[in-house]
This record gives structure tokens, C-alpha cells and sequence, in this order.
């Protein structure tokens, strides 16, 4: 290449299913001198995936993502550029906080540039167990499943609502211990015959009886799989 200023012609940048970018581009006659413009985008700062625990549907994930991507942009100079980091946009984080599950719907991944993936996981009842386990159960739509039941309607026409579910499950359910998530046994609320509620200082956790964590052990193969994908 000379030393003269000669015109370049940006090239579009592609990316591979590894995230390398490429480009395409051809010779120009030594006339012409149109140079190929590559140039290289910013790399995001990696992938972050939020986590909700035990008893949760993930109802903070909007504001974490939003001062993540603030923080971001702030220290990697990106704010007003038109590489600044932008919050996806989900059509229930704008929905009334009272409702306990909405559509997780992402109208379009390609209108903003955020770093973070949302992981949800919970329990989901089994067909006929969802009177076994005091759990709070709702549809995907947030209708409660013990609010139909307790308007009498059939059960036949609960169940065409389903499946219900709980984020994370529940509460007293939670455990770091990797057995517990294959065993077929969850929270038993008596010990040597005593209720260990009769000793909870917390009296809006209930330490009542719960089902076995395999869901546990399905939500941890989902998010492996994800990373593996990632």
C-alpha cells in the first residue's frame, strides 16, 4: 500500500458459529487502489447469565441486566457509541409486579446488543400431585392454581389451564447438596416426631413438607446444555 491516501471500501463483518468475524473482499486493479475496509467490532464483555434461587420467578432479572449494562458502558467507554450495551427487551418487564408468572416473550434479540441471558427453572407439579405439597402453583399466564380451586371449578377445567408451576420451588426445598438432587425424598417437616415449623422464627416461610429435588438435577442439565451451546 502507498503512503498516499487512497479510498477505502468497508466491508461487511461476518460472524462464524464461534463468534469470529470475517470478510469477504476481491482485488482491485492497481489503478483503482480501493482498499477493503475491515474494521474490527468491540468484543462484549462476555456472557452473563443471571440465576434466580429457591422461591423466585426472577422478578429482579430486568433491573440487574439494566445496571449491568449501564456499569459496562460506563467503564468500557461505550456509552453514545453505537456499540453501547442495551437491555433486551422482554414483553413482561413493563407488566404489573403483583402478577407472579408472565410470558417471557423476546420480541426481537437483534434490536439491542446485551451481554445477558435470563435462565428460569423452577418445580412443576405432576398430574394429581398439586394438593400434595403446600407450594404456591401458577400457569404460564400467572392464573393461581389454588384460586380456581377454591372457586369450585372443576378440576377437569383446572388442569386444561396447566401445567402449574413455582419458580425455583419452594423455599424450604433449597440444598447444596449434589446427592440430594437424585434422591427420591425432599423437606420433611417432622424430625424424631416434631414439626421443626413449631421452631421457625420466620412465620412467613413454612417448613412443611416438599418433593423430591430431581428438578433440581433437570434445571442443572438445562443451563449446562446452554453453555455448552454458548
Amino acid at each position: 500500500m502507498s503512503n498516499k491516501t487512497e479510498p477505502i471500501r468497508e466491508l461487511e463483518c461476518k460472524f462464524d458459529d464461534n463468534g469470529s468475524p470475517s470478510w469477504d473482499s476481491f482485488p482491485s486493479h492497481k489503478n483503482c487502489q480501493v482498499r477493503g475496509g475491515c474494521d474490527l467490532p468491540p468484543h462484549l464483555p462476555g456472557i452473563i447469565i443471571l440465576v434466580h434461587g429457591v422461591n423466585s420467578t426472577g422478578e429482579w432479572f430486568s433491573v440487574a441486566e439494566k445496571k449491568l449494562c449501564e456499569g459496562l458502558n460506563k467503564r468500557l467507554g461505550l456509552t453514545g457509541t453505537s456499540h453501547e450495551l442495551e437491555t433486551n427487551k422482554y414483553l413482561f418487564d413493563d407488566k404489573i409486579d403483583a402478577m407472579p408468572l408472565m410470558p417471557r416473550d423476546l420480541p426481537d434479540v437483534n434490536i439491542n446488543k446485551s451481554p445477558v441471558i435470563r435462565f428460569y427453572w423452577g418445580y412443576a407439579s405432576s398430574k394429581g400431585n398439586e394438593d400434595r405439597y403446600i407450594i404456591p402453583l401458577a400457569n404460564e399466564k400467572g392464573v393461581d392454581y389454588h384460586q380456581l380451586k377454591r372457586e369450585n371449578i372443576p378440576y377437569a377445567n383446572i388442569m386444561a389451564q396447566g401445567p402449574f408451576f413455582w419458580g425455583g420451588g419452594p423455599f424450604q426445598n433449597g440444598t447444596n447438596n449434589l446427592h440430594s438432587l437424585w434422591s427420591e425424598k425432599g423437606f420433611k417437616e417432622r424430625v424424631g416426631g416434631v414439626k421443626v415449623q413449631w421452631l421457625n422464627e420466620d412465620k412467613d416461610r413454612l417448613l412443611t413438607n416438599a418433593p423430591p429435588r430431581k428438578y433440581y438435577a433437570h434445571a442443572a442439565k438445562r443451563l449446562a446444555d446452554m453453555v455448552d451451546s454458548i
